[in-house]
This record gives C-alpha cells, structure tokens and sequence, in this order.
C-alpha cells in the first residue's frame, strides 16, 4: 500500500474537528469512519502515535477505503509523523505531492518538507524545497512567515544577494520588523560594510531572542581593534548569551582582546574556556595568545610546543611564531635550536621588523656557538647588511660577519664571500687568513696536496694578522710539499716553523717531519742531526714514531758510510724492542758484516730466523745469510741456505733471487749440470719473471758452449710460458708503441689490445693486461676490468705485476661492482698469500672490511694496524672496522672506547662514521641523553664529510624524539630538509620519513 503525507498546517481548523469527531456518532465505529474518526480526535489532542496506530490499523485488517477517506488517511498519517519529527515525514509527504497533486493540502505539504528540513537546520535541502513553492498563493500572513523562512535559508546557503531581496519584503511589517533590522544588519557585516551593519544592529531591540545583535557588535568592535569595549562587552554577553553556539567565538575575542591588553592572565581564562568549548583545532591566533602568555610565565617547554604548532602556516603569525619559538629554545640553553628558530623567522618576510629582529637574534645564537645543519649564516648576514643597511644592529652584523666565514665551514663559498668586500676589516682579514688555512687542511685531507700548497701559501701572505696560526700553516705546508715531492720546499717550511715556534707541542714532529724531507733529498747528515733533535725533544716522539726515528737515522748513517754508528744505532732501535725491531736486527747484521764480523752477522741472522719466524723480513735475512756464506766461499753453505728460502718462500721474489744466485754458485763451484738444473727449475716454477730471463740467456749459452741448443729449444716447448728462442723483437716494438700511446692518453688501450691479439702469450703480457685493467677501470668498465685482472693472474700468477693486480682486482669488486664482496674477500686472501711485503698491509685491510665473519675483521684489522706500511687515515679505518665488529660480537666497552677514541677526529671519514656508529648504538638502546651528548659534540665539530654529517643530524632528531622533545626534532628535520646540499635518496627519505612521523 501506498504511504501519503499531510499539510503542516491544519486543513482543518482544530476546535471546529475536535467538536464534529466528539459529536459524531460513528467514533466507535469497527470502519474506516470510525478509525479515521478516532485519529482526527488523537491528531487534535497531540496523540501523534495514537494517530499512526489507528491508521496503521486500518492496513493491518486491510479495511478498504474510498479515494476521500484515503487522501484524508495519508494526510493525517503524514501530518503525525512530521508533528513527531520523524524523518519519515519526508518520503510521506512527497509520496502524497506526487499521488494528490490537486489536492487543497498539496501546497501546505510542499511547505511542510521545507520547514521540516528548516527546523532541522538542514539548509541547502530546506532552499531547494521553498525554491519550488509560489508564496503569492499564500496569504498575508503565510506570505511574511514564509518569505522570513526563505531569507533565513538564503542567508544560511550563503545567498546573500537574494536574501537581501527576499528580506525587502518584510520592511514594513511590524511583527518581523526586528528580524528585517538584524538580518539587513547581518548582511552589511557579511559584505564588510562594518559601519552600517554596526548602525543596524544598534537598532535591533535588546534581548531579542534569537537575535544576538550585541554579539556581532562585538565582533566588529574587536575588528576596529576597540579592545577595552570588546574585554568589557564580551564578559557581559557570555553572561546572558541565548545562542550557546556563539559562545567558543565570544570567547575566543574576548580573550584575545584581554591579550592585545597585556592581560595575559585573563586573556588565558576565556582563551582556555575557548579551547574547551570546540571539537576542532583552535584557531591559531588563540594557540598563539596562549603560547605567548606561556611565555610570559616562565613556562618555556609549554609555550614552546604550543609555537611549534604554528610553524606549519605560511604567514605572519608563523613567523612570529618561529621568533617566540628561538627565544624559548634561548631560555632553555639550547642555542642550535635557537639558531634554526631565528633563521627560519629571519627567511620569511612577512613582517620586515619580525625578519630583523629575528636576524640579529640568529647572529647571537651563533655567536654564542649554535649551529644551523648546512645553512648558510653568511648569505643571512650578508643580506641583513643590505636589506637593513641603517639598521640599530647593522655595526653587529658586521661585526659577527667575519667570525660566520670561519663557522660556517664552507670555506670555498666563504672565500668568494669574504673576496666581494672591497674594504675589509682586520677582522675579515683575519677571518680570510683563517679560511685559506682550513681550505689548505681541507684540500689535504681530500688528497690534492698541490691544492694546498696554494691555500697555505696564500694564508701566509696574511700571517701578520694571526702570526701562531701562520706558524701551524707552515707545518702543514711542510706536509703539504712532501707529499708532492717537492723536499726542498718542505724542509724550508719545517725549518721556518721550527724557528718561530720553540714551545709548540708540534715541534717534536716537525723536526720528525723535517728530518725525512732531508733524508729524501739524499741529504743523511742533516737528516742525522734532525732525527736526533726529534727523539731528544719534548714532549717526545710516540712510542711508534720514535722506533721508527732511531731506525731511519740508522739508515742515514748508514748511507754516508758511518757503519759503526749506524750499527750502534740499530743496537738501539733493537733493544727499545720497537715496532720493527726485526728490521733493526736485521740491518744490524748486515752492519756487522761491513764492519767486517762476517761470523758475527751470520749469527745475528740466525738468531732473527728464531726470534722473529713470521718476520715480513725473513725472505731478505734468509737471502742476505745465504749471499754472506757465498760471500767467504762458504758454497755448500751457500747452497743450503739457497735452497732453504726457495723452499720456505717460494712465492716471494727473494726466493727467485735466491735460485739465481744458488744456480751463479753452482756455476762458481764447476757443478754446471746442478747450475743448469737450477736455472731450469727457475724458467719451469717462474716461467714469465725477470729471473727465468737471466737463466734462459744463460742457459743458452751454456748449451750453445756445448752444442745442445736443440735440446734446449726441446725443453723450452715444453714451458709454454717460458719465452722460446724464436722470440721475435717485433714484440718489443709493440709493447713500446702501446705503452707510449697509453701514457699519452690513459684511455687509449687500442695498441695495448693489440699487443694482446697479437703476442697472447707475449713477454709484457703482465704489465699490458694491468694497463689495459687500470683504464677500464678509470672510464667506468668495472667488469670488464675484473675479467682482464683474472686474465692476468691466470696467466701471469709469477709476474711482478701480479699482487698489484690482485690488489686493483679486490679493490674494483668491492667498490665499484654491487653484490660482490665477498669474491674481494678471496681476491685480497690471495694477495696476502703471495707474501709480498709491499702489499700486505693492503691486503690485511681489505679483508678487514670485506669479510662476512666479524672475528675475521677483528683479526685482519688488527694485522693490518700492527703490520706497519699504513697511513693514519688506513689506521683509522681499520680501528673502526674493528669496533663495529666487536660491537656485533658482544665485546660492548672495548668497542665503545674505540668508537669514542675515533670520534674524537671527526675530520676524518673513520673519526665521523665512528661517532655515528656511536649515536646509533646509544639510541638503539634507548639511552638517548648519551646519544645526544655524542651527536651534538659531532655536529658542533662539523666535518667535511656531508653525508655523515647529515646522518649525525637526523640521529640527533631521534634522540630528541626519544626524550619527548618533539618539536626540537622536527626543528632539526626541517631545517635539514630545507638546507642539506646532496640528493642521497638515504638522506632524504629519512628526513621525510621522520617529519611525517612528527605529524
């Protein structure tokens, strides 16, 4: 069955319908009279259920009704569900607009779904409803309830020009009079006519209910900026406000009013109360009232979580925000944060008296040592100083400005600044000579030593501004020249130190530093008398320089021909037990023998073979006793001692020398047959080396004397590497070109693959391939490179290249191709294999880092930091592999002092991966003051290494994070967002990562 609606209004007038259904006779009636007349008598009464209870009955016994008695039946139904309220009205009603469109109720139900959606407050629904219906067929009354409706409903929808028409037609009606004047009013206010909506509202009536005039006068007092009145009106109005809906914005500007006061206190009573009242975010004018009264208080932690919210906005208010924000972070001592804070105030320019105030509150939080991750200070002062030329702070800036150059730790970019001053101060010069001097250190620690020669050089043109730092650039020139070569230059550099410096605690390792720039240039005596005032100076030498002083002034002195002292000396470096002793002992030996104790030398020799059996010199002490026994005709001797380094060390080139030399002693004693012997031996175990050369040329003319050359060309074929006697010097000619073409032009290998096509078993073979390696390697063939390296070593594993080429194998597979470290592992095990003292320490390192086993790390890194032949930056490096290692292998605090001894330098690679490491660790375990304390210390130091450095920021947001302190992580995050120079996808999805966690 169909469901119909009813009119709001009565169809029938109440008391006429109550009289008729009392009086009529049919109440009681089983019929659809009877219940119809039952429900009219309910509907008069209010008994809106009742009503739908007897219509409904009507569909439960299926009683039929006439087209009267059902179009009245819809009607009363409809009419009980909307006196109800009850959303079903809607359906109902329109079902009967549809069903009785004739019916004299029709109109009445039209504007009965619009008031239903009107009292509702559904407004866009109730519009669209009173849009449809002509309120000309209304009458007067009806006509001036329903325009007033239909205006209201504009006004909600936000038609405003309509409701302004609509509202025209109730000017002179007396009973809407009062809405007319406020709602006239309302308009002007909604249009910004703030003087004529204020006048309209003053002629409102007060107390009008429903017609909150006062309140919207308020609000255009507080617009106009009339605080007083709105502090004194708004507290009056929240007394007797009718509209509890008005209440959250009265309150919010009457706060706010008693804050542009200065009454903090009040104004946090009514902003606070505001704050309760709204189930969205506070507005932001009222988070910032709140946060400055905060403020106010000495209650800095709060105050500054409620500016941290603000920061997100893009206006004035964020600005200022940022301003409070540093000033807590200034009150609270962290002067980093207050930096970031200012800087970030200072860069929007909203209000050009909040940037300045900002920018000189940046300047003091770096003078006082706060850092900004990669931000430029120097940009921000420069353009303080032309943004504010006349500025009060304007002198301090520039003042500050010369001090940011050297802090800033950009040095290339502060140097072209600091250049663009036409009339630089002292200070500036001062700060110039200081950043020429980090750009020499830096370009040093970088590996371009002539770089730095130009730096320090151009430091010291300013030294009369800072005359101790021109003394330590001297020193570092000094270090600069030798690594170039230039020794002249450095001792000249050393010695100038050394005469303006006589208390520096650096002058032990200049003269150290001086006496081998002597030494270089072949000038022993005086790198003599420089490596003794080293070792007599104080504060002394490190335990392992000062073996190693007393060792390399035994070799000067053993150089200018003074053995007797030179073999006093490494007496010396033997009993202070050094790093090298074995060396010293085994130079003392040979010093012996040119002092003539050849049974005394020999002895010593043996006593090394006992005392040092792992020696990386025994191959030359085995060599040099066997070369001694040769020496005083001792051949048999000779000959064992020969045999025996070829036996223990067949892989070293001492034990080629030594079959050489054990062949020339056959030879001397007439066993030509044990001679050739030997020397075959040497072309069949070392087919392609220089000494299988020495005994082929020998050879042949030793079969040549006895007319057996084809029985040695025999045995040559069956050597396939040795070289044959049809050797043909068209080989040498295409070596010669392809090596010349090559060293013109690393990348020109054409020649250097053609040698290979055309001599694949040739005698350069070796140095060929590892040329032809080493360029693939420089364009970016890292696979090709590895493949010419196996090649190499497969067929040249004898060759003097070949541990060269095992270490540039290792080093590509572990740098340059992904996923194939571990093969390095085995390249660089195969390397230390070969025994070659020159690469050991190379190989030791690069197992280190390499290898999956961590006890493996430990051992090889610790080999290769005793194995000597490093340099500090290796040493280093391999102290930190170290570390972590036995950090992963529960040996916590010998790892952690570790850590923390490297981090102390955090200049170098090692010093900053370590103390990132370290902050890691700290945060891993949840103790986040000490990760702070490490993190900071690193990040005040800086370091040259961006990405590490970055990475030690992003930690420090952790550790921030981890104590609850917020808004400092986010401070940090989004200034290194905003500044950090590389595009590491690392870096930066962990900034974005982290920032939107902070959300």
């Amino acid at each position: 069955m169909n469901k119909f609606i009813i009119s709001l209004i009565a169809a029938v007038s109440a008391t006429t319908a109550s009289a008729q259904v009392s009086a009529s006779p049919g109440r009681f009636s089983p019929l659809a009279a009877g219940y119809l007349e039952r429900a009219r008598t309910m509907l008069s009464s209010g008994n809106y259920p009742g009503v739908i209870d007897q219509l409904n009955e009507l569909n439960t016994k299926g009683i039929i009704l006439n087209q009267t008695e059902k179009e009245e039946y819809v009607f009363m139904l409809a009419r009980a569900y909307y006196e109800r309220g009850d959303a079903e009205c809607v359906t109902l009603l329109r079902n009967f607009i549809r069903d009785y469109p004739a019916s004299t109720h029709a109109l009445e139900a039209r504007l009965s779904v619009g008031d239903y959606f009107f009292f509702h407050h559904l407004w866009p629904d109730a519009l669209t409803e009173y849009d449809g219906i002509d309120f000309d067929r209304l009458n007067r009354e009806d006509f001036d309830l329903y325009t007033y409706r239909h205006a209201l409903t504009q006004i909600k929808t936000g038609h405003y020009a309509e409701a302004r028409q609509s509202l025209k037609a109730l000017k002179e009606n007396r009973l809407y009079r009062e809405a007319y004047t406020f709602y006239t009013a309302y308009l002007d206010y909604i249009d910004g006519d703030y003087d004529k909506a204020y006048t309209g509202f003053s002629k409102v009536r007060s107390g009008e209910k429903g017609l909150e005039a006062a309140y919207y006068m308020t609000q255009i007092d507080y617009n106009r900026r009339e605080y007083d009145r709105v502090a004194a009106k708004g507290q009056e109005l929240l007394r007797s406000l009718s509209d509890p809906e008005l209440a959250p914005e009265l309150n919010r500007i009457t706060g706010l009013s008693f804050f542009k006061l200065g009454d903090y206190q009040q104004a946090k009573v009514f902003l606070k109360k505001y704050t309760s009242l709204i189930d969205g975010s506070p507005a932001p004018d009222a988070i910032y009232a709140l946060a400055v009264a905060d403020y106010a208080d000495g209650d800095y932690s709060a105050a500054a979580e409620k500016f941290a919210t603000l920061t997100e906005l893009d206006n004035d208010l964020a600005q200022s925000a940022w301003l409070y924000l540093g000033q807590c972070d200034v009150k609270t001592g962290n002067d980093d944060a207050a930096a970031m804070a200012f800087e970030k105030a200072a860069r929007m320019d909203y209000d050009r008296n909040v940037s300045e105030v900002a920018l000189y509150n940046y300047v003091a939080a770096l003078t006082r040592g706060g850092k900004v991750p990669f931000s430029s200070s120097v940009d921000m002062l420069e353009g303080f100083i032309k943004l504010y030329p006349n500025s009060e702070y304007t002198p301090k800036v520039e003042e500050y400005l010369a001090t940011a150059y050297y802090n800033e730790r950009n040095y290339t970019k502060a140097l072209a600044s600091i250049e663009k001053i036409r009339r630089p101060s002292k200070d500036v010069l001062a700060a110039k000579q200081k950043i020429l001097y980090e750009l020499g250190i830096e370009s040093m620690t970088n590996g371009r030593p002539q770089e730095a020669s130009v730096f320090f050089n151009r430091s010291l043109e300013l030294a009369s501004h800072d005359r101790r730092l021109a003394a330590q650039t001297h020193i570092w020139l000094g270090d600069a020249e030798y690594s170039q070569g230039n020794y002249a230059k450095a001792s000249a550099a050393y010695n100038t130190f050394l005469k303006s410096e006589n208390n520096s605690s650096n002058r032990t390792l200049a003269l150290y530093n001086l006496a081998y720039s002597e030494y270089q240039q072949e000038k022993y005596a005086a790198a003599v008398r420089e490596f003794a005032k080293a070792l007599a100076a104080s504060p002394a030498l490190p335990a392992t320089l000062k073996a190693d002083a007393v060792t390399r002034m035994a070799d000067c002195q053993y150089y200018t021909g003074d053995y007797r002292t030179a073999r006093d000396t490494y007496a010396r470096a033997k009993a202070e037990n050094a790093s090298d002793a074995d060396y010293a002992s085994y130079r003392h030996a040979v010093m012996l023998g040119l002092d003539g104790d050849v049974n005394g030398k020999i002895k010593e020799l043996s006593e090394i073979e006992n005392n040092f059996p792992d020696s990386k010199w025994m191959p030359n002490v085995l060599l040099e006793k066997a070369l001694t026994y040769e020496a005083i005709d001792r051949n048999d001797k000779a000959a064992d001692a020969f045999s025996c380094l070829a036996s223990r060390y067949p892989k070293s080139v001492q034990a080629r020398k030594a079959m050489i030399n054990l062949a020339l002693t056959y030879s001397k004693a007439g066993k030509m047959e044990q001679a050739a012997d030997t020397y075959k031996e040497i072309i069949r175990t070392w087919p392609s080396s220089e000494e299988a050369s020495i005994a082929n040329d020998d050879l042949r003319k030793y079969y040549a004397s006895r007319g057996e050359l084809p029985q040695y060309a025999e045995f040559l074929r069956g050597v396939p590497e040795a070289k044959q006697l049809d050797a043909d010097e068209m080989e040498q000619l295409a070596f010669d070109s392809a090596e010349t073409a090559y060293a013109g032009n690393i990348e020109d290998i054409t020649l250097l693959r053609n040698y290979v096509r055309d001599y694949p078993d040739g005698k350069y073979l070796a140095p060929v391939l590892l040329d032809i390696a080493t360029s693939l390697q420089s364009s970016g063939k890292f696979v090709e490179a590895v493949e010419t390296l196996a090649h190499l070593a497969e067929a040249r594993p004898h060759s003097v290249q070949y541990p060269e080429a095992l270490l540039l194998r290792a080093e590509i597979l572990e740098n340059d191709i992904p996923g194939r470290a571990s093969e390095a592992t085995d390249v660089y095990k195969a390397l230390a294999n070969t025994g070659e003292t020159d690469f050991m320490a190379d190989a030791y390192a690069g197992i280190a880092r390499t290898s999956q086993s961590d006890s493996e790390r430990i051992e090889y890194a610790r080999k290769a930091r005793n194995n000597g032949g490093i340099g500090a930056d290796q040493a280093e490096e391999m102290q930190l592999v170290e570390a972590l290692a036995m950090l992963r292998s529960g040996k916590t605090e010998e790892a952690l002092d570790m850590l923390s001894s490297l981090a102390a330098n955090p200049a170098g690679i090692a010093g900053a991966k370590a103390a990132v490491e370290l902050g890691q660790y700290y945060i891993d375990n949840k103790d986040f003051t000490n990760a702070e304390k490490v993190l900071l210390e690193f990040t005040e130091a800086g370091t040259p290494h961006e990405f590490q450095l970055a990475r030690g920021f992003i930690l420090l947001a952790d550790a921030y994070k981890g104590q609850g302190k917020a808004y400092l992580a986010k401070e940090y995050l989004q200034s290194l967002r905003e500044n950090y120079p590389g595009n590491e996808p690392e870096i930066l999805n962990a900034i974005k990562s982290r920032l939107n966690a902070l959300k």
